[in-house]
């Protein structure tokens, strides 16, 4: 097996893109067999201690290490928050890879209840009303802790008000990320 974690293939798909310009062709034979199945994925980069590029996706449309190699190449260049990762500074970027469980739909009839469970389990949080989508993963809650500031920024990220995320339209799916 040549890639035998998340992190050395990523890491590995980004320095095949910087020096071929190319997707790194992986087979499933190369992989673990956790990465055959279909899931997302998110990449985010550290660069001395700062976000550098954070790229995913969470359809299981394709394989893990798929999303995983596609994902790594979109966080290092195609993020446009940020410069493409040079050359000289991979050995210098810290490579976090998110596998993300399936989304299960919440049900959000008793927010009380609802906001008790997410202070309980910490999830990720995909929300979606009207066509507009934001997410979180789960390890947003180390900045975020409270569970009204969580759904109050995931409702900015999707350009609501901070206030909406009660409104009973906005539906709401949690995941967990390995």
């Amino acid at each position: 097996m040549k890639y035998t974690t998340k992190e050395i293939l990523a890491k590995t798909a980004i320095e095949h893109y910087q020096k071929n310009q190319q997707i790194l062709p992986v087979s499933q034979s190369e992989v673990p067999v956790e990465f055959h199945s279909l899931g997302g994925s998110f990449i985010a980069l550290y660069q001395n201690q700062k976000l550098h590029g954070c790229v995913g996706n969470y359809q299981a449309d394709r394989p893990i290490f798929e999303s995983i190699v596609r994902n790594s190449v979109a966080a290092a260049f195609e993020d446009l928050r940020f410069h493409p990762l040079m050359k000289k500074d991979l050995d210098k970027v810290m490579i976090k890879v998110s596998i993300l469980s399936p989304l299960q739909e919440v049900n959000t009839n008793n927010f009380e209840g609802f906001l008790e469970w997410l202070e309980v389990e910490k999830p990720g949080l995909l929300l979606e009303k009207d066509g507009r989508e934001a997410l979180f993963l789960p390890l947003v809650w180390e900045f975020l802790p409270s569970p009204k500031e969580f759904l109050s920024q995931l409702c900015l990220k999707a350009d609501f008000s901070p206030l909406d995320w009660n409104d009973p339209t906005i539906r709401y799916w949690a995941f967990k990320t390995s």
